[in-house]
């Protein structure tokens, strides 16, 4: 909240939904969670999908009550987000007054699933260097966070499946509001994208450090994830500062 934007706290309430989950908050405690973070940004919609993912692992393993909490965090997520859509609507008189308000210009919400492949298409024939730029950079976010996560070892697979389903979901609504400045800035508000790039980042680090070690085919891995990671991180800090001024990315 002190660095003047929403994107921290909704990275923050996320967070916190997860651990809710795997540190078994009680439950009341977890639904309040939820709550918060769906009205801070509609970002925790990207976390019904990992829940989901702990709910049917829980249900198999017959931890029925963890089950039942991912299920009341996604219903509460759902039934908030749907009465903050009809506040917003009866305060403002108007049916549908929450989707304009969230429009971006010359970004209609849900205008078609593929038009964001389509303005892509469109952009790169027009040859206009800042809006490829947006684009290229808004697709390799979750691709190389998808290329990460199958290379960051887990303690059980439930918690690769749940930060893959995240990244999917995340790609799935941008394509939904045919948005690509959503790709790079809600990623930011994934805890997975956060912790991903950690765990590469020290991977890496440490195998620099020993590469005399008899695992080499671990070493090649790990340091060539560390060196794509830093070089994008590098490229979105480029992209920003020079981009943002130039209206690259609005």
């Amino acid at each position: 909240m002190a660095v003047g934007n929403a994107e921290s706290p909704s990275l923050l309430f996320n967070t916190l939904i997860l651990l809710s989950v795997l540190e078994r908050f009680p439950i009341s405690i977890s639904l309040l969670l939820g709550v918060i973070a769906i009205l801070i940004k509609p970002n925790a919609l990207y976390m019904i999908a990992p829940l989901t993912i702990y709910g049917i692992y829980d249900l198999i393993g017959k931890d029925y009550r963890n089950a039942l909490r991912s299920l009341l965090i996604i219903l509460g997520i759902l039934i908030t987000w749907g009465g903050w859509i009809l506040y917003v609507d009866y305060m403002s008189g108007q049916t549908g007054a929450y989707w304009q308000a969230r429009e971006v210009a010359t970004v209609p919400l849900y205008a078609g699933f593929l038009t964001l492949i389509y303005r892509m298409a469109e952009t790169i024939t027009q040859g206009n260097i800042g809006e490829i730029l947006k684009y290229a950079t808004a697709f390799l976010i979750p691709l190389i966070d998808l290329w990460l996560v199958l290379l960051v070892p887990f303690r059980s697979e439930k918690h690769r499946l749940a930060s893959i389903s995240g990244l999917i979901m995340l790609l799935f609504i941008s394509f939904a509001t045919s948005n690509p400045n959503k790709i790079f800035v809600y990623a930011m508000t994934l805890p997975s994208h956060l912790v991903i790039g950690w765990v590469i980042l020290q991977s890496g680090f440490q195998s620099l450090l020993k590469q005399n070690s008899s695992s080499k085919g671990h070493n090649f891995l790990a340091i060539t994830a560390f060196w794509v990671y830093v070089l994008v991180s590098i490229g979105m800090v480029i992209f920003f500062v020079v981009g943002t001024p130039l209206g690259w990315y609005i």
